[in-house]
């Protein structure tokens, strides 16, 4: 049997394979060309680092608060006005009570009765006398309890929490509240010790020391303490204080 095949048959089929061994060849290129651009990105994974409201921070500037919701929430998620002052920031305003630490909170009215500071007395919202709490607890939550001060050296923070908060903390003040938190254990060694002298005969020393006493870390220690003498405005009346926390 014999086939006669045209020269213009010939010219198609060889047309079509060509085509087709382009097209072949042209996706081959551009799958390897996609496959080094792929193997030619990096990818890179940032860890967000979680605060701990009851942990140091580090400046001045805090994201998360503890006191206005009972759980580490962000500041910027929280319903409500709430001051965070960092222990970065009281030691940069060299403050010796909580209501100095207060100074420069909005709404706020402090220290009143001058230089005497015997009682962290603070005006919030118009409201006298707000309460306040260390570690969750209450630390003077009327005015008929308004006895004492804590001093910032033994505080990580201070919280200060505008507008009504009865139905975390209880007959509170509708100005706000105070939360304080105090200095507690770490994994990281501390070891810090300071003396100071200044005006009207002032006389300091304070310490601050913790860490791990275990090779595990399972075992942690925090112990700090502050002395402090100095005369008042008045020639006749002097302002001694010597706070200790050991935990």
């Amino acid at each position: 049997m014999i086939m006669a095949i045209s020269t213009k048959d010939i010219a198609k089929k060889m047309f079509k394979y060509n085509k087709i061994t382009k097209l072949w060849v042209t996706g081959l290129a551009v799958a390897t060309l996609a496959g080094q651009a792929l193997a030619e990105e990096t990818l890179v994974v940032t860890a967000s680092s979680s605060e701990d409201p009851t942990a140091p921070v580090k400046g001045i500037v805090a994201t998360k608060t503890l006191s206005a919701t009972k759980t580490a929430a962000g500041l910027v998620k929280t319903p409500q006005s709430v001051s965070v002052i960092t222990r970065d920031q009281m030691a940069a305003l060299d403050v010796t009570s909580v209501s100095q630490a207060l100074r420069y909170s909005a709404g706020v009215f402090t220290e009143y009765r001058g230089s005497s500071n015997r009682n962290d007395e603070v005006f919030v919202r118009g409201f006298s006398y707000v309460p306040k709490y260390l570690d969750g607890l209450s630390y003077g939550a009327t005015a008929s309890s308004q006895t004492g001060t804590m001093d910032p050296w033994l505080l990580e923070r201070v919280e200060l929490v505008r507008g009504p908060a009865s139905v975390l903390f209880g007959q509170v003040n509708p100005g706000g509240l105070i939360s304080m938190t105090s200095k507690r254990p770490t994994s990281q060694p501390v070891h810090e010790i300071q003396f100071r002298t200044g005006n009207d005969n002032l006389a300091e020393g304070a310490f601050d020391l913790g860490g791990p006493l275990s090779d595990d870390g399972h075992l942690l220690y925090r112990l700090n303490g502050i002395a402090r003498s100095q005369n008042s405005q008045v020639e006749i009346i002097k302002r001694r204080a010597s706070p200790l926390r050991r935990r």
